[in-house]
């Protein structure tokens, strides 16, 4: 008969057993128990730069940016105009006031005032114009009056009612009334006019005559 103190000796016996995990070798199949002292593997990391993103800028010359003059707009602002940029072959030809700061090999026509602050080949019709700063190879033809200002260079006749010269001339001036040369004024060709006004320092090479009439 089982009495107390075996019971209790035989229940150590098992807890003991129990604590005592045995560890087989792999060819019976058994796995080893995790022991607490294994600690898991380090990986090594390599850390990365990262350049900071910069973004290109782009600059603008503005040397390169020709502006567009404009020549006492407010008298063509029922017209057009037609900036430094423009090319153009062939004629022009309007009703309306024009101001013309291009390039043109061909003639321009205009029933009104015609504005010149370019390069012209070929002939300028207008009831009144103004060349300033500019190149004309071609006559010039207007029922009103003209202005030549300096730095401007004209190779051809001038027909009009009157005119005031600052910049060359190479032809002819043929005026109905009025010829006033300032003293900036070089004109290489005959004068004919009703009056005519010679400032100090101008050159006349031509002949000169009052007739009160065109040519």
């Amino acid at each position: 008969m089982f009495n107390l103190k075996d019971k209790l000796n035989n229940f150590l016996d098992e807890l003991e057993g129990v604590e005592e995990t045995e560890v087989e070798n792999e060819e019976e199949g058994t796995v080893s128990p995790i022991s607490d002292d294994v600690k898991p593997a380090s990986i090594p990391v390599t850390p990365v730069e990262i350049e900071p993103l910069t973004i290109p800028t782009t600059s603008v010359n503005t040397n390169t940016i020709k502006p567009v003059t404009l020549v006492n707009a407010f008298e063509v602002s029922r017209g057009s105009v037609i900036t430094d940029d423009v090319v153009i072959t062939g004629d022009i030809v309007t009703s309306a006031p024009l101001q013309f700061n291009g390039t043109i090999k061909g003639n321009i026509k205009s029933s009104e005032q015609v504005l010149i602050h370019g390069n012209v080949e070929g002939n300028i019709e207008g009831n009144s114009a103004k060349i300033t700063a500019s190149n004309i190879i071609g006559s010039i033809k207007c029922d009103g009056n003209v202005v030549i200002t300096d730095h401007s260079e004209i190779h051809g006749d001038i027909y009009n009612n009157s005119i005031s010269v600052d910049g060359i001339i190479n032809g002819s001036i043929y005026s109905k009334e009025r010829v006033r040369i300032n003293e900036n004024a070089e004109i290489y060709g005959n004068v004919t006019a009703a009056s005519i006004a010679i400032e100090e320092g101008a050159v006349v090479n031509g002949n000169v005559k009052i007739n009160g009439g065109r040519k």
